[in-house]
């Protein structure tokens, strides 16, 4: 078992392991999901729960029908039950998923099964139900749109998939798992702003905290003019936290601070020759938190600093007349998490610095044209996906400065058109495809200069013309 472990360790296998059907707490082989993180255990479900024979406990992950028949003889039929069956669901599924983006890793795949199943009985996860039922055309769909966490490359065209959104996405940031949710709930009607504030102590020592809260709320406005009426619709939220503490005859303080801010607008034109229709949305999270103690009489301690930003947008716009659809999408995000350290003395100090920032966006923009002599339709896609780390140390007259990272690009667009004009009749068409992924490292240490950068560029086009 542990050297089939192994081999699927390393060579990206995710092991499908039924969890049994004794109706109790699992077998060894049944809890081996939390000991490695390449299995999934699969109990039965029945009726929207868990099926009274399956076997439950720590190892559960998900639960799958089985309602599926067996035709023993032309006459008769048996129902078909077992978390084996149950497993066999889970397996077809993530064959599926595999096969809609192939350059998905096992932890992904994993995630996106869990992630997606319609949970049951106690939120969240739970010993007897696990993450709930499996939900396959939505783990399947997810898949489709999830990009992959490690760039393949150039030649390997699985990155066209689409980018997920950047809750769901798999980042090398520690603050990818921070999330605009984890805010408190809002306590104040929606669109009342509210401020509270708090103070004990006094110059020597004490706290404070200080918080700003406006609750979520929406504004239409409709206005018409010459046969042509446009409706926007907006929603603002914004929230921000503020703590410290301090001691001065340690010299010691403690700040930490958090805010959140999100705009969207919607807006719809409808015209006696068109009709649009725009979307956008945006909001911003930063956290922070700093300490630093130190003595008063020489001057001798240390200081630490933290902070992450993430941010994301969205958009689409929807553009229709009877010459002409056009349709555009764009998604973006990006997380940054910094932390810093300082140690000075009289005679000695040390500074020391890293940030990691992970990005990634995606475009789509769609046209058809018709007109009484032919149509044409125009597709195009981007994608994009880095990331990248930054380092600094210095100490005395000594420092060293370094900026690694890499970024993958994906360029995708097909374009065919067709003509006629009395006897004549023209048709052509293209597809143009390009991969461009970029590494880099340039490190600084006392001001001399070392760059390492490269480039790998990856296109194929093909056309066709007959008139």
């Amino acid at each position: 078992m542990v050297g089939d472990r192994q081999y699927a360790l390393d060579n990206n296998i995710l092991i499908v392991a039924a969890a049994g059907n004794e109706g109790d707490l699992a077998s060894a082989l049944g809890q081996a999901s939390t000991e490695f993180d390449n299995i999934i255990t699969v109990g039965a479900s029945e009726n929207n729960n868990r099926s009274a024979y399956s076997s439950y406990g720590e190892g559960l992950d998900i639960l799958a029908p089985t309602n599926t028949q067996k035709t023993a003889e032309q006459s008769t039929t048996e129902t078909k039950q077992g978390t084996s069956i149950a497993a066999a669901f889970v397996t077809n599924t993530i064959s599926q998923m595999w096969a809609a983006n192939p350059s998905l890793n096992r932890q992904q795949i994993k995630n996106i099964i869990l992630k997606t199943a319609s949970d049951i009985d106690v939120p969240g996860w739970d010993e007897r139900t696990g993450y709930g039922i499996l939900n396959p055309q939505l783990a399947i769909a997810t898949a489709t749109e999830t990009i992959p966490a490690i760039p393949v490359l150039a030649a390997t065209k699985q990155l066209t998939k689409s980018l997920i959104d950047a809750d769901a996405n798999v980042s090398n940031s520690p603050n990818s798992t921070a999330k605009p949710s984890e805010r408190p709930t809002a306590t104040n009607a929606p669109g009342t702003p509210k401020t509270t504030s708090t103070s004990t102590g006094d110059y020597n020592s004490g706290t404070s905290s200080y918080t700003t809260e406006l609750a979520p709320y929406t504004t239409t406005s409709t206005s018409s003019s010459n046969g042509t009426t446009t409706t926007n619709t907006q929603t603002n939220s914004n929230f921000s936290n503020t703590e410290s503490s301090w001691d001065q005859n340690t010299v010691n303080t403690n700040s930490k601070g958090n805010s959140f801010n999100e705009y969207t607008s919607d807006s719809s034109t409808n015209a006696a020759t068109y009709t649009s229709k725009n979307f956008s949305q945006n909001s911003v999270e930063n956290k922070n938190q700093s300490q630093q103690n130190y003595s008063r009489v020489k001057y001798e301690g240390t200081r630490n600093d933290q902070s992450s930003y993430l941010q994301k947008s969205r958009s689409s716009s929807n553009y229709t007349s009877p010459e002409q659809t056009t349709n555009t999408t764009a998604d973006s995000y990006r997380n940054s998490f910094s932390q810093s350290e300082s140690q000075y003395g009289t005679d000695y100090a040390m500074n020391n610095g890293n940030r990691q920032d992970d990005w990634g966006s995606k475009s789509t923009s769609n046209t058809h044209y018709t007109s009484s002599t032919g149509s044409s339709l125009n597709n195009s896609s981007t994608q994009i996906q880095g990331k990248a780390d930054w380092t600094n140390s210095s100490n005395g007259n000594s420092s060293i400065n370094t900026h690694s990272g890499s970024e993958s690009q994906v360029n995708r667009s097909n374009y065919e058109s067709n003509s006629s004009s009395g006897p004549s009749k023209t048709s052509n068409s293209s597809d143009n495809y390009s991969v461009i992924n970029s590494t880099w490292d340039n490190t600084t240490t006392d001001g001399t200069t070392v760059s390492s950068n490269s480039r790998d560029t990856y296109s194929e086009a093909n056309s066709n013309y007959h008139s």
